[in-house]
């Protein structure tokens, strides 16, 4: 248990190690699929680097003259003792964390599988269109994209695919489920859910550096953009979702200047 405890304070440190170089130094940049490594090497290392231990051998010579004393401090019967164990309660109320951030994993896959349920699927290639009557935002998981096609116009229903092909195909649905277990087991560490913000976020830049390049429109995408910045959507946090509030950055983004 302490052991344990003890991993776990050394991986989110190691985590916030990653969080701070990315945050001082590298967010300016427009290397998000350079980022994208980073920020998924920052999840891997934090988790794997804190079992591994290095030891160190030393050989001491026995003293000579050394003198043991041995002292016996003797307690009556009457007298109690009452010691408080806090790495099980530290341990317990970790415990019931993970619990709870597990079932509400749990409880937005279901959500996820009743959207599905009601959709009308049509393969597009090797994606599956998920078409739905719900007044929810796109998004996509996996190869599959769900949207709501009478909200579009045939231009923006067309982008919006793009868009979402490209999280499909650039898998990145695998960053948001990595994220989420990191964040379930770390989530008595602050900043967890600093990292998953920012692994989200340059995820959407990656897609719409993509789908800028495939449209060939930047002034149209981002009116797109803004078209849909009061819309109401619905979305769980273990899908990639084409609005969100990172709208404002992703449209700096769009017109930074590319970096080295």
């Amino acid at each position: 248990m302490e052991a344990f405890l003890i991993y776990l304070l050394k991986s989110s440190g190691i985590l916030f190690i990653f969080w701070l170089i990315f945050t001082s130094i590298l967010k300016k940049d427009t290397l998000f699929k350079t980022h994208r490594l980073y920020l998924l090497g920052g999840i891997i290392i934090s988790t794997f680097l804190p079992f591994l231990e290095f030891t160190k051998s030393v050989i001491i010579s026995s003293p000579q003259n050394l003198i043991f004393h041995e002292v016996k401090n003797s307690i009556s019967s009457n007298d109690s003792i009452f010691i408080i164990n806090w790495p099980l309660i530290l341990f317990t109320i970790y415990t019931l964390g993970v619990v709870f951030f597990s079932v509400r994993l749990l409880i937005q896959f279901i959500s996820l599988k009743k959207i599905l349920n009601k959709c009308i699927t049509t393969k597009d290639g090797g994606y599956t269109i998920a078409q739905t009557n719900e007044d929810i935002n796109p998004f996509s998981f996996f190869n599959t994209i769900v949207i709501n096609p009478e909200l579009y116009s045939s231009e923006n229903y067309n982008a919006i695919l793009i868009h979402e092909k490209t999280h499909a195909s650039q898998k990145h649905s695998i960053d948001m489920l990595l994220v989420q277990l990191i964040s379930i087991y770390q989530w008595v560490n602050p900043f967890v859910w600093l990292y998953k913000k920012i692994i989200s976020q340059n995820l959407e830049f990656i897609t719409d550096a993509e789908s800028i390049n495939i449209l060939d429109d930047k002034k149209a995408y981002q009116y797109l953009l803004l078209d849909q910045t009061c819309h109401y959507y619905q979305k769980t946090s273990i899908t990639n979702t084409f609005y969100n509030s990172l709208i404002k950055k992703r449209i700096v983004m769009l017109n930074q200047q590319k970096s080295n």
